[in-house]
């Protein structure tokens, strides 16, 4: 753990290190004569801890990755049953190179996105409170700038929201962005204005996509009783209703 002080220990104790999974975990153990003993471990699932036995330190002592479900039945535990916790397992400089690495560009950078996946790949309790710090105040600037938007859009006319929102609307649909498009219908649905005989299909259609079939046909039907046979959508909008159906 380059120079990082994790625990001191005496003869016949034992410390616990616990492993960030699917990561790889590089700790050097020194004894109080400078003598060091590397270790790299890759645990497959959360719960691994490394035991880290002083009783010969350090390079006849004993190291083993354990189960932590199987500690009770471990000869490392039987022989020394104190462990002592872990110290200093949150600090970045004990992550892995390659998860010290994303820590360390989380916080020089502005992403909160990036940061989120950062600590998703932590446990909780092994969370570097920097790295937990800077997303803090990642999330609360990126919610005062939404904020500002929203109010930005309030104070527009309401036939210019609605152009700009059926602008976000082609968009979303044309990529197939359908649960996005949905919140853009809500703020639609919301304006007191003229809007295109055609939203109820779109809506409908997105609705369905996102594996809402009996609100889909809600939409469906109402477009096609509204604009009839003759509807620029009629023969899809059939189709979608039949596909709602089946899904039901």
């Amino acid at each position: 753990m380059n120079d990082t002080k994790v625990a001191e220990l005496e003869e016949e104790q034992v410390v616990a290190f616990e492993l960030i999974p699917h990561q790889s975990n590089s700790f050097v153990f020194k004894s109080s004569n400078g003598e060091s003993l590397n270790r790299t471990v890759s645990p497959g699932e959360p719960g691994s801890h490394l035991y880290w036995d002083v009783y010969n330190p350090p390079l006849g002592s004993e190291v083993a990755e354990l189960n932590l479900s199987k500690v009770q039945a471990s000869a490392v535990f039987a022989k020394y049953p104190e462990v002592k916790p872990i110290v200093a397992t949150s600090d970045i400089s004990a992550y892995p190179d390659s998860l010290k690495t994303e820590a360390n560009a989380c916080l020089s950078g502005d992403e909160v996105r990036h940061c989120e996946q950062v600590l998703a790949k932590i446990p909780e309790r092994l969370q570097a409170p920097a790295l937990t710090s800077k997303l803090l105040a990642m999330q609360e600037s990126q919610a005062r700038r939404k904020q500002a938007v929203v109010a930005m859009e309030a104070s527009l006319p309401p036939e210019v929201l609605r152009d700009k929102y059926m602008v976000s609307l082609s968009t979303f649909l044309k990529e197939q962005r359908y649960q996005e498009a949905l919140g853009v219908f809500a703020k639609l649905e919301g304006l007191n204005v003229d809007k295109d005989p055609s939203l109820d299909f779109f809506y409908g259609e997105a609705l369905l996509r996102t594996g809402q079939p009996q609100a889909a046909m809600k939409r469906l039907y109402r477009y096609i009783g509204e604009q009839g046979s003759g509807a620029r959508h009629y023969s899809t909008a059939l189709d979608l209703v039949n596909q709602a159906e089946s899904e039901l």
